[in-house]
């Protein structure tokens, strides 16, 4: 919001002896008294955060509405540290130092050539009436209903002064006072609760800088980097939002979008800051920036994903950072829970939920997850069992799979000898082979109904000898065991 600085008041003229009492800066009515809590928590923000530009420029404009300009002139070089192109604390300066020199110029008004007791009062003046030096503790934390109280109280108050201000105002502009129609505009817009239209969005850290920032962190971890490449993207997220609130509230004869609108151009945006991480970060960080993407999606974007809840029934939007993970299905999963399954599946790499297998490239995001590196180890398991059945092994399985495809028996008798026959070859053979057969699993489907087969070639072995399978269904599935081991 624009407007006038506080005037600036040399120490030589600050004060004044009334009735015995000496009077500082500070205690001149023209002056408002600071206001604490407001201090507390941008000297909060700035410890936090010491790069806060806002934060240093807010401080520096209350300590100079408030006479302490001392103070606020050390705020207005920290924020020419911070930026060196800032107006506001370049012009503050200026008027500072004009008025300094200003107040060593000119010429006293009593000259008082005595060194009594009129010369100490007057020194003892030029000395008090010095802006004072303060040093602010921090006010502690308040519970999160109260500091939320607290905000809307301060809100509603905002607002009332606001409209009060503007009454004022438009006095003033009757009287023929100075133009203020800038300022007009600013508080009609902050009566009518239009904040984000007034107040300055906070700048945004450039690609480069936040990439270099990626790089330190994930030096202790790849977990910190993230973190940062997912802040990027929500500090940019916030950003379009505001951006987007002020462009409708200051053009109100255009045709508003909706809000499905708005959420996807922030998503192509957020998509074009990640391709633009990636340009600049090394090989071995590439996959940061999509990483953080997608935890920005389940985040602050709300994607939908195919399913509500995990496998123990849990909220997927409650699927911690450091958990969560999501297929290129849709599917959003808890990766504690997602490693069980697989585990428990003998390391294949098969959706728990819709049976299908997963992608080459969710494989690689699975076994390249903190949660998932050991499933690695199952896979290459797997691939051994695969070569330790012999050629003779794969033909009998070919025969078998035959006669249960063409057995039209009411009593299915060819089905039984086949398999009776293929279950004494497997007592033949070494316990190594025995053991690949009994646990290899086959990506097959259901030639019918396109369901993904969960057995191994031991269980449908079996499945079929007890009668706990149809013969065609298992025929199906080792004919497409045969083709994938040969």
């Amino acid at each position: 919001m624009s407007g006038q600085w506080p005037g600036f008041r040399p120490a030589s003229d600050s004060g004044s002896i009334k009735s015995g009492n000496l009077q500082n800066d500070n205690d001149d009515a023209s002056y408002p008294g600071p206001d604490l809590a407001l201090i507390a928590e941008l000297l909060e923000n700035i410890d936090r955060n010491p790069l806060a530009q806002e934060a240093h420029m807010l401080l520096m404009q209350h300590y100079a509405m408030c006479g302490w300009h001392d103070e606020a002139k050390q705020k207005a070089y920290e924020v020419l540290e911070i930026d060196r192109t800032d107006k506001e604390a370049q012009k503050y300066l200026e008027g500072h130092e004009a008025e300094n020199r200003k107040g060593k110029a000119k010429p006293a008004k009593n000259d008082i050539k005595s060194k009594g007791k009129h010369g100490e009062a007057r020194n003892f003046l030029l000395h008090t009436a010095q802006a004072p030096i303060w040093h602010p503790s921090l006010f502690p934390i308040l519970s999160p209903v109260a500091s939320l109280q607290e905000l809307e109280n301060g809100y509603l108050d905002l607002l009332e002064s606001a409209r009060l201000c503007l009454g004022e105002m438009k006095l003033l502009k009757d009287l023929k006072g100075p133009d203020c129609e800038d300022q007009i505009s600013d508080l009609a817009a902050l009566a009518k609760g239009q904040v984000s239209s007034v107040v300055r969005v906070k700048p945004l850290a450039g690609v480069k800088a936040v990439t270099e920032t990626i790089v330190a962190d994930s030096k202790d971890g790849g977990q910190n980097g993230l973190n940062v490449a997912v802040k990027d993207l929500e500090e940019l997220s916030r950003w379009l939002r505001n951006s987007g609130d002020s462009a409708e509230s200051s053009d109100k004869g255009k045709s508003r979008s909706t809000g499905n609108d708005n959420q996807e151009g922030v998503r192509e945006a957020l998509l074009k800051r990640v391709k633009a991480l990636k340009a600049l970060l090394p090989n071995n960080l590439q996959p940061l920036p999509d990483s953080a993407m997608m935890h920005a999606e389940h985040e602050f974007l709300h994607r939908k994903y195919v399913n509500d809840e995990t496998m123990t029934f849990d909220a997927v939007s409650d699927i911690p950072r450091s958990l969560f993970w999501t297929s290129e299905e849709g599917y959003a999963w808890d990766m504690e829970e997602l490693a069980r399954a697989i585990t428990s599946g003998k390391g294949v790499m098969r959706n728990p939920l819709s049976k299908q297998m997963f992608t080459r490239a969710d494989i690689k995001a699975i076994i390249q997850h903190p949660l998932g590196k050991g499933l690695q180890a199952l896979g290459v398991e797997q691939s051994k069992l695969k070569r330790g059945v012999r050629p003779q092994t794969i033909d009998g399985l070919d025969a078998l799979a035959k006669v249960l495809l063409v057995d039209m028996t009411e009593d299915g008798k060819p089905s039984h000898l086949a398999v009776e026959a293929f279950v004494s070859y497997l007592e033949t053979l070494p316990s190594d082979e025995q053991q690949a057969i009994d646990d290899l699993k086959v990506a097959a489907k259901d030639s019918h109904t396109g369901m993904a087969f969960d057995m191994t070639i031991g269980e449908a072995v079996k499945d079929v000898q007890g009668n706990r399978v149809c013969s065609h269904k298992a025929g199906d599935f080792l004919a497409q065991a045969v083709v994938y081991l040969r």
